[in-house]
């Protein structure tokens, strides 16, 4: 399979071993674990990138080619897919509306997916099949630009946590991460022009607690009422994981629908308890 991504091929791309190697083989992998997961279910297996390599179309810029390798489950009931019916899942992605790839911008003109061959004498218990992607990539200069991270977190109620999820590596906490980014980055971006980024950083139990990091531009960063309001309205239109509109925090300040609850401590609210009684003791 073959696909196109608006990102410039860089020497580090090259070594397995460099972050942006790794960086964007997890965003792919992410990606298509979504995708796949959804149309097949337990049949499908895991999303494995096998490396990179630079295509020249002029002699300014390269695209970036990727191989990727799809596993889907061979002694599964269900029969392995046709290579075009897992192509044609990888387009009606990139056409959802609802399904955001990140910075990667996929051109379906360049999906090719192939079965590679097998050794008859090789027993296996799954399925490989290779994709080929482009991935292309355009040069500017960028200009830094000074950010401020506000800590949001909420409750996925009727969620289980479970012991993978709080393994940032783990494939399950990266499928979730981006379910998450993909499904609550519009929302933001919509909302303020000054939004840069979010990044989930954590998930821990009590259904699930899920953690995260909004980026803003420094000069323009919402009070914590207008963040957590976003995400309470949010909880009403999302389905693919639960919102309780009733738990978010926004730089450990709760936010309700309401407006925003001060933060008390425990010793704090047991002395004004205390003092409370001993003011009505003396009267």
């Amino acid at each position: 399979m073959s696909f196109v991504i608006q990102q410039v091929f860089v020497e580090a791309l090259n070594d397995p071993q460099s972050t942006q190697f790794q960086e964007l083989a997890i965003t792919i992998t992410a990606v298509f674990d979504v995708i796949y997961k959804a149309k097949y279910g337990i049949l499908f297996i895991r999303t494995i990138v096998l490396g990179f390599t630079p295509i020249f179309h002029s002699r300014m810029d390269a695209e970036t080619q990727a191989e990727v390798q799809l596993v889907f489950n061979e002694t599964s009931t269900q029969s392995v897919p046709e290579v075009t019916d897992i192509s044609d899942t990888l387009k009606e992605a990139v056409a959802n509306p609802n399904i955001t790839f990140g910075n990667l911008s996929v051109d379906v003109t360049t999906i090719i997916v192939q079965v590679p061959t097998t050794n008859n004498n090789t027993t296996t218990t799954a399925t490989p099949v290779i994709t080929t992607a482009i991935i292309t990539t355009t040069t500017t200069e960028t200009t830094v630009v000074p950010l401020t991270k506000v800590t949001v977190v909420f409750r996925s109620s009727r969620e289980t946590f479970t012991s993978d999820l709080s393994n940032t590596s783990s494939q399950a906490f990266q499928t979730r991460a981006l379910l998450i980014k993909t499904q609550l980055d519009p929302f933001y971006r919509s909302a303020f022009t000054s939004f840069n980024s979010l990044t989930v950083t954590e998930f821990s139990s009590g259904s699930i607690i899920n953690t995260m990091n909004l980026a803003f531009r420094s000069s323009s960063v919402p009070n914590s009422m207008e963040i957590g309001t976003v995400l309470i309205n949010a909880a009403q239109k999302i389905t693919a994981f639960n919102i309780d509109p009733t738990s978010v925090r926004v730089n450990d300040t709760a936010v309700t629908s309401s407006g925003i609850s001060s933060k008390t401590s425990l010793c704090t609210a047991l002395f004004l308890v205390v003092l409370s009684q001993l003011l009505s003791s003396q009267h």
